[in-house]
């Protein structure tokens, strides 16, 4: 096992902040916009909670009037953010509507959309190295936004 000392790992932590363009899309690891190294996923969360809770408040967003829920998690394997967003719409859709994946859809296209918005957002703070053919994961952190519709939205 290699022993890498303190000095060398702060080099290699302060190379790897200062990354080119090409640089971050080298070995098929991609980094979200947003993406930085020295924020924990605490702080990620908080980001994430203040952008979607400004989406909420415009009047122009797909997530305008939505409840906000964003959570922080660790444990052994990692760290996960959950993002919670309560829809003030009918999220029913068509009926005989079908999913991508063949299946009956159980939102309608502006609900996808809004989850889409949430997760796209998150996805900005998010970098991901992983190889699904080696089963390999390497992510800053693992998260998925959910949508529901709030009780008393118009049907």
């Amino acid at each position: 096992m290699n022993h890498v000392d303190q000095a060398e790992m702060v080099a290699l932590t302060n190379e790897a902040k200062n990354l080119s363009e090409a640089e971050k899309t080298m070995y098929g690891i991609s980094y979200g916009e947003a993406f930085d190294r020295d924020m924990t996923t605490v702080e990620v969360a908080a980001e994430v909670r203040k952008t979607l809770r400004g989406l909420s408040k415009s009047r122009h967003s797909l997530l305008s009037g939505s409840k906000i829920s964003v959570r922080s998690r660790s444990f052994a394997g990692g760290t996960a953010i959950d993002v919670e967003v309560g829809l003030p719409f009918d999220t029913t859709p068509e009926e005989g509507a079908i999913g991508r994946n063949g299946f009956p859809s159980v939102f309608n296209d502006q609900a996808l959309a809004a989850r889409a918005a949430a997760q796209q957002t998150l996805d900005a703070y998010n970098y991901d190295g992983s190889d699904i053919q080696t089963d390999y994961f390497n992510v800053n952190f693992y998260g998925h936004a959910n949508i529901y519709e709030l009780e008393g939205s118009n049907a």
